[in-house]
């Protein structure tokens, strides 16, 4: 398993790193909540999590909001662990990751103007990418109405890769955008439902980028001393394209992404859910 595991990374490790995309500055942020009531982890149990839309002129990018909160915390907790052991005996700091590794650890980056999406999983705090024409919805709309959030919706079905899906949007927000890969409708999708009932995204509020501007607790990069390539340690952890987008409010791929092929991804993806806290000591050892 290990060595399979290793080969993977080799190959991954001299892909191609992407290349510096144009800023898309974000002008909304968009909340769902996501439900799974099929996930491995939580067998017979609904999984649910914060999710976040960012939406830009000319591109959206998707991702977990709980990863976002939960690794601002965790990015605390150990800066005090740091000051602590300054002023005692110095010890080793470490970094438990038991408690997010159920968390979603993939953005999905679509590109209006290109049709492109860019799907970016961040594994052992390495973001890996796959870039790919964005997948054609073909959309049925249909007469069927409904509220939500005070927003007057209408229903529409369609299927991606494989998955039937009933999505209500509205066209009071022109933003052909939504959860997940979802897209392509005119309007945002509020709520979006699998024929399976296994995954529903539901609408959670939306904010104007700028006037809840979030700041970093402490931005490495505008030190004196700070270099060109400098970056945070909690872009790295919530992966750098969400990281400026949260904190800059603007949507890029991630800068030091590794170009990767899909079925490579899943296979890392599945063996990191099996075993993360393992894969973080082999990958510290080699």
């Amino acid at each position: 398993m290990m060595k399979m595991l290793f080969y993977l990374l080799l190959l991954l490790g001299i892909s191609q790193v992407v290349q510096a995309q144009k800023s898309d500055p974000v002008f909304a942020r968009a909340y769902y909540i996501y439900q799974d009531k099929q996930d491995t982890i939580y067998v017979g149990k609904t999984r649910t999590e914060d999710m976040i839309l960012f939406m830009g002129k000319n591109s959206s990018l998707f991702g977990s909001f709980s990863k976002i909160k939960h690794e601002i915390n965790e990015d605390r907790k150990i800066r005090e662990k740091i000051q602590l052991s300054l002023s005692q005996r110095p010890k080793a700091i470490v970094i438990d990751q038991s408690q997010s590794f159920w968390m979603t650890n993939t953005t999905y980056l679509h590109q209006f103007d290109t049709q492109k999406l860019h799907t970016t999983a961040i594994i052992a705090y390495n973001p890996y990418l796959i870039e790919e024409k964005a997948p054609r919805i073909d959309w049925k709309i249909l007469k069927d109405t409904l509220t939500i959030a005070g927003l007057k919706c209408q229903k529409a079905i369609g299927e991606l890769e494989g998955t039937n899906w009933e999505v209500f949007f509205t066209d009071e927000i022109a933003y052909s955008a939504g959860p997940y890969k979802l897209h392509g409708l005119p309007g945002l999708i509020i709520q979006a439902t699998s024929a399976d009932k296994n995954q529903i995204y539901t609408f959670n509020g939306m904010e104007n980028a700028s006037e809840n501007r979030v700041q970093r607790d402490v931005d490495i990069t505008k030190r004196i001393d700070a270099q060109p390539g400098d970056y945070n340690p909690i872009d790295q952890a919530i992966g750098r394209d969400m990281g400026n987008a949260y904190f800059e409010n603007y949507i890029r791929m991630a800068p030091n992404a590794i170009k990767a092929k899909k079925e490579d991804i899943q296979k890392l993806i599945k063996i990191h859910k099996i075993n993360p806290t393992g894969l973080f000591k082999k990958l510290a050892e080699n």
